[in-house]
């Protein structure tokens, strides 16, 4: 889904006969990656007929919690679960990258069930690139916010990352993929 979903949305835009769709982007200008979805490419996906505008690459997704957390109504009807397009789990990657920054800015949990345990937060799993750029926003937060326990468990994280992408990286250059 992460290579079409540019082209689903156009072609849903297009069946429907919108004169003009707006396409969310899910990534700022600085966090870009090659994906279905693109500010560059969605546009591409328009006739004559129907306008496609990328939007929203000009904010980062802490950017765009921290607005949605100062409008009560936007808040209690966030819905960011992979899991479940019904409620929010509170448990995928999405859930809590979108539940840390609400805890940091002392927003109303919203729609979702309360933070995990910092012990829980400790041993998140940052599963790549992508994920990271996500992650990195919310430490940024976490960093200006004073909240050290958080801060920590998510340094954590980081290292771990960083230390197991090393490993890999060094496994893939120097051994071929040997261990892997």
């Amino acid at each position: 889904r992460n290579l079409s979903q540019g082209g689903a949305l156009a072609s849903v835009a297009l069946l429907l006969g919108f004169p003009r769709v707006f396409v969310p982007s899910s990534y700022s200008y600085s966090q870009l990656f090659p994906l279905g979805s693109h500010p560059l490419t969605d546009p591409l996906w328009a006739n004559e007929g129907m306008e496609i505008i990328h939007d929203g690459s000009e904010a980062t997704r802490v950017d765009k919690v921290i607005k949605i957390a100062e409008h009560s109504q936007a808040l209690v009807n966030l819905r960011v679960c992979f899991n479940n397009m019904n409620i929010n789990c509170g448990q995928c990657p999405k859930c809590l990258r979108t539940m840390i920054p609400l805890k940091l800015l002392r927003a109303g949990p919203g729609p979702f069930p309360p933070l995990p345990s910092i012990k829980v937060i400790r041993k998140m799993r940052i599963a790549g690139d992508i994920e990271l750029s996500f992650f990195q926003d919310n430490l940024d937060l976490a960093l200006k916010s004073g909240d050290d326990e958080l801060r920590d468990a998510m340094r954590s994280c980081l290292s771990r990352y960083e230390r197991q992408k090393f490993f890999k990286d060094l496994d893939r250059v120097i051994l071929g993929g040997l261990i892997r």
